[in-house]
């Protein structure tokens, strides 16, 4: 016969069945959509000011 302590060993035995964080998913993807956009932003304001510096010489 199973002990209670077994019993809920059996049934738990998946540790990622459960979700250790438990924030909401969409402020993590807003954060990652706009520091990738600031990332590619930067880098195209740089091209435009070298395009822009290299255009007058």
């Amino acid at each position: 016969m199973m002990t209670e302590n077994q019993n809920e060993q059996i049934t738990r035995s998946n540790e990622f069945e459960e979700p250790h964080d438990k924030r909401n998913d969409l402020i993590d993807s807003g954060v990652g959509f706009i520091v990738s956009f600031g990332f590619f932003m930067t880098v195209f304001i740089i091209f435009i000011i070298f395009e822009i510096i290299g255009s007058r010489t």
